[in-house]
């Protein structure tokens, strides 16, 4: 490789300890977002379970009328 030339203006320093003062515990509801999701994760899995449903009906008319 060829050498950079690049000019480093600013080096950040990096520490192993950060100044986050006294730990607390958080408690934490559930937000809205996550009930929100949750919500359209099972009203998209019934919509899927009845489509399938119908479209077994549907097929199985079809078989029938066919043979």
């Amino acid at each position: 490789g060829k050498e950079s030339v690049f000019e480093f203006k600013y080096v950040p320093e990096y520490e192993t300890v950060t100044l986050m003062g006294e730990c607390e515990e958080e408690k934490q509801d559930y937000s809205a977002v996550e009930r929100r999701n949750l919500r359209t994760f099972l009203v998209g899995c019934a919509g899927i379970g009845v489509g399938c449903f119908v479209g077994v009906k549907v097929l199985g008319l079809v078989w029938r009328a066919v043979w």
